[in-house]
């Protein structure tokens, strides 16, 4: 099971869905937890990037442009969307640590 990742890079919970995706986030969370489904905790994985990448302006961040081009989908670009560009590749490793987690159980 995964939780939703961004909508909106900015930092220090300045998006407007900001506080329904945490909501939601939790509760798939929880809904693992109760189950024992592996969780792939995406939000968690991106909110972190941000926090330590996304740095300027001071205290608030890109909107976009960082991991996604649009501040949903994880490019850089809506014509070229390359396997290895940042956004996928923390969404990759991100379910990756998901699926292995599912492995060992």
């Amino acid at each position: 099971i995964s939780t939703v990742s961004v909508i909106g890079e900015q930092i220090n919970g300045l998006n407007g869905y900001d506080p329904q995706l945490s909501e939601f986030a939790d509760i798939t969370r929880v809904v693992s937890s109760i189950t024992g489904a592996a969780l792939s905790d995406v939000h968690t994985d991106f909110l972190v990037y941000e926090q330590k990448h996304n740095l300027y302006p001071v205290g608030v961040g890109l909107f976009s442009g960082v991991l996604t081009y649009d501040g949903i989908h994880p490019c850089r670009s809506p014509y070229s969307c390359p396997v290895d560009s940042l956004g996928n590749v923390l969404l990759a490793n991100s379910i990756s640590k998901g699926l292995i987690q599912a492995l060992l159980k």
